[in-house]
């Protein structure tokens, strides 16, 4: 961050303007102490900041709490799944993202039956190269 013509080299100054104090208290304190966060303080947003310094363990702490939520909460619909694995691909969380999947694989007669819906069509580009592919597999076989 600091290494290239970048704003934040520039002022030699990072701003945190979209994170909340509770999120900004947790990354100093592991930045400082090492300390990993109690589990409450850990989320998506934390591994966002994680990812954006990147902070590897943090990130992959974080990642496996996210990981351990998605496959314990009830809300594991379609739209649930489809929504984490773009955050999960677009923060390389590939904890979250496999189980993520295994998730989608679960409600495969779901997808089929959504495949021409405003939701896939409104994330095409956002999905992950393997899941465009499982979709235009799906159109390529008519199901």
């Amino acid at each position: 961050m600091f290494s290239h013509d970048t704003l934040e080299n520039i002022h030699r100054e990072v701003k945190f303007e979209d994170k909340s104090v509770a999120t900004m208290k947790s990354l100093v304190r592991h930045l400082y102490t090492g300390e990993v966060p109690p589990e409450s303080q850990i989320t998506e947003e934390l591994l966002i900041a994680a990812q954006m310094l990147l902070i590897q363990h943090l990130r992959e702490v974080c990642d496996q709490k996210l990981a351990r939520e998605f496959t314990s909460s009830d809300n594991n619909n379609v739209q649930s799944a489809l929504d984490k694995l773009v955050f999960a691909t677009t923060y390389d969380a590939g904890t979250t993202r496999f189980w993520v999947a295994e998730t989608l694989v679960k409600h495969f007669g779901s997808m089929l039956a959504m495949r021409n819906s405003d939701l896939i069509k409104g994330l095409e580009d956002e999905l992950p190269p393997e899941m465009q592919d499982f979709m235009a597999s799906i159109e390529w076989m008519n199901l």
